[in-house]
């Protein structure tokens, strides 16, 4: 490839409408804040990534991730992008944690090296996959309203929810009994406390599930993140595999969590761990260790999960993935996504959407822009 240096930097700022609140253990929304990146090379291409503040998992707020990409501007601007792996890493340097900012940067640099040679980021990274498996995730609520929601889900021909619980400790075992017991057999559910309970907690609502014969794939963060011991008791003995998510963060995180049998699986996410190239790190540190690998998303528009699906698409496991936030938003997913009979897919060929583009290319009028 010849060279392509980088020769603009845009963040564009942007707010999506939820369908309806999204509510965990850790925080409730009714919008996306996007800041979308938008890098261009000298020869007219440009490329796209996407960072969200989630102040309570990142620790990344609007103006935190502000302050980060005026940083990471001065570390790509001038810089080959062609040397797609030492600018990556560049990005990775340019300062310590601001994963969300370092994503947005990260996967904008990607899609711009796919771009100049007519490719998509699914192509870049290895893979013709047009679709992937994914949950449908049931926000915290009562048994009236996360019955109510999961019945359309269902409808809407997702196989698999994912059950928002934690805030009741023990007693979200009867709230998922009784959800189970209201849903046609055989729907299969994944549960993600959101570091909601206690080890002993979890084990207690795990073992009443299980004596229930409720079905369960899989459970998502049970305790508190920096309690590696606390997750490793609970999935010594837990009837379920056990996904550590907000544990997780980076390779060295999944290491620590191998160490100690802490998990069964990660859930690799861009925004968490700073983008394509530390995702691809992660991954591959949990498959030496024998961890198996789900890749998920933050609440974020369909730029943000389009770059997830291309990484979940090349990585190749057999699994069905979390990556169900473009559903949640009011406008549609846009970026060339649609959810069909639960996969998302995107469009294959042809001129790559943009951040928020309507069907005739021009610009959404909502969105704001800072230039360089």
């Amino acid at each position: 490839m010849s060279e392509l240096p980088i020769v603009g930097f845009e963040v564009v700022e942007r707010s999506y409408r939820l369908s309806a609140p999204f509510k965990t253990a850790l925080r409730q929304l009714d919008s996306v804040t996007s800041i979308a990146v938008r890098l261009a090379a000298a020869d007219g291409t440009e490329g796209w990534g996407e960072a969200v503040p989630a102040a309570r998992i990142t620790g990344e707020t609007r103006g935190s991730i502000l302050a980060a990409l005026e940083e990471l501007r001065g570390q790509v601007l001038g810089r080959d992008a062609a040397d797609l792996l030492d600018t990556a890493r560049a990005v990775q340097q340019g300062l310590v944690g601001n994963p969300s900012a370092k994503a947005a940067v990260d996967v904008a640099l990607h899609d711009l090296v796919a771009r100049s040679v007519g490719w998509s980021i699914s192509r870049l990274l290895g893979t013709a996959a047009s679709s992937v498996p994914t949950d449908m995730t049931i926000g915290a609520g009562d048994l009236e309203e996360m019955l109510s929601a999961s019945t359309r889900a269902l409808a809407d021909g997702f196989g698999l929810l994912k059950l928002k619980v934690g805030l009741r400790g023990a007693a979200d075992g009867r709230l998922v009994r009784d959800l189970a017991s209201a849903l046609p057999e055989p729907t299969i559910l994944r549960l993600d406390a959101n570091q909601g309970w206690t080890p002993r907690q979890a084990v207690r609502v795990l073992e009443e599930l299980d004596r229930a014969g409720i079905p369960i794939d899989l459970v998502e963060q049970p305790v508190p993140a920096g309690d590696l011991r606390g997750l490793a008791f609970v999935t010594a003995r837990s009837p379920y595999p056990v996904l550590a998510d907000e544990s997780a963060r980076d390779a060295h995180d999944v290491d620590r969590i191998a160490e100690l049998a802490a998990a069964d699986a990660v859930n690799v996410k861009l925004m968490k761990c700073g983008g394509l190239l530390p995702a691809r790190e992660m991954a591959a540190v949990a498959r030496a260790a024998g961890l198996g690998v789900y890749v998920g998303v933050m609440m974020e528009s369909g730029l943000g999960v389009r770059a997830a699906a291309a990484f979940a698409a090349a990585e190749g496991d057999p699994v069905v993935h979390d990556l169900d936030a473009a559903a949640w938003l009011a406008d549609g997913p846009q970026a060339g996504l649609s959810y069909e009979r639960g996969r998302l897919c995107w469009q294959v060929g042809g001129r790559e959407p943009k951040l928020g583009e309507p069907a005739d290319g021009r610009r959404d009028p909502r969105s704001s822009s800072r230039r360089d």
